[in-house]
């Protein structure tokens, strides 16, 4: 009975907050700033650190904030929530380069393959600082490639573990960074999608805008 109970309370806890984050992001659609941040904050401070990344937006974006909008982005990255390690890697303004490298690292870390990349490139910047010794340029050298490696297998884990849509994406979108074998891939696991979801829809969708070749 008290496990029957828990599962309704987590229940009603998830649906508040998911109708917290939507009227948050109506009222943010309609310029209702005030109105926003109140109900981004209380899912924020429930520990729904979806509302901590729109406080962000919110503070950086619309009210240039920007240290106050980094805090909530710390905040969600400081609880393992990958997209607020991300953020703070794009928005790190005044950040140094191993401040950066440590918040990619971590979104690259938590499963997001941009997180890899962004600190594959700050790496292979390193790589070209003119006061850097040849053992430190090389050194940045190998680190950019070892996380652009990491980058193709991230993205092949959220390919085979997720949706239609996330296959297209990491084929769309990485084209220049891999190579035939990877392409083949992704032509082979999003077939295998299609052929699992039965997503028509989608794929003429993405057939008609030429995202889907293969």
């Amino acid at each position: 009975m008290k496990k029957i109970v828990l599962i309704i309370s987590l229940l009603i806890s998830v649906n508040i907050f998911a109708d917290l984050l939507e009227d948050g992001e109506k009222a943010y659609q309609k310029e209702s700033y005030e109105k926003a941040i109140k109900l981004f904050t209380k899912a924020c401070d429930n520990n729904n650190y979806e509302g901590c990344i729109w406080l962000g937006r919110v503070y950086i974006n619309k009210l240039k904030n920007a240290k106050k909008g980094l805090s909530f982005y710390k905040k969600a990255c400081d609880e393992n929530y990958a997209k607020g390690c991300y953020m703070m890697s794009v928005r790190s303004f005044d950040f140094t380069v191993d401040e950066r490298i440590k918040y990619s690292l971590k979104a690259c870390d938590l499963g997001i393959p941009k997180g890899c990349f962004k600190a594959s490139s700050i790496y292979r910047q390193k790589a070209h600082q003119i006061d850097k010794t040849k053992e430190d340029k090389v050194k940045s050298i190998q680190e950019s490639k070892r996380l652009l490696n990491k980058k193709k297998e991230v993205d092949k884990q959220n390919c085979k573990n997720g949706t239609l849509d996330d296959c297209i994406k990491i084929y769309k979108y990485g084209l220049v960074l891999h190579d035939s074998k990877d392409i083949n891939y992704y032509k082979t696991h999003i077939e295998f999608l299609k052929d699992r979801y039965k997503i028509g829809r989608h794929t003429s969708e993405l057939q008609s805008r030429g995202h889907l070749v293969c």
